[in-house]
């Protein structure tokens, strides 16, 4: 490759970029914070939010699974959780979903926040 080599990294320069990476860092951290300050709730308290819930219980509890996978919360908790609340079959499903559909977010948002880091590293548009 020609010209020079630090050129390649002239995305450091960027403002946006470095927009983006805190942005990442924040997104992070905060479920480090989150578990840290406010905690985890125990399963009786789960059991009745889930009761008060009724038939949004298992919407929520998906909700809540997305949300955990962009985040830094353990997620092996969250599956024992759905299986206590629903049973073995009923708490897989909605353990799938909440995966899926979280792990399709952190895709969506890891392209969102390094999407041009990453073209310009490549050195092509991607």
């Amino acid at each position: 490759m020609s010209g020079n080599p630090l050129r390649r990294w002239s995305i450091v320069r960027r403002p946006a970029t470095w927009i983006r990476l805190g942005l990442l860092l924040v997104l992070l951290g905060s479920g480090a914070l989150v578990v840290r300050f406010v905690g985890l709730p125990d399963l009786a308290t789960v059991r009745r939010t889930v009761g008060e819930l009724g038939s949004w219980g298992p919407l929520a509890f998906v909700l809540a699974y997305v949300v955990c996978s962009l985040l830094v919360l353990p997620k092996a908790v969250l599956s024992i959780v759905a299986g206590l609340l629903w049973g073995l079959l009923p708490g897989v499903g909605l353990v799938l979903l909440g995966a899926m559909l979280g792990a399709g977010s952190a895709f969506w948002v890891g392209r969102w926040l390094g999407r041009d880091a990453l073209s310009r590293l490549a050195g092509r548009h991607l």
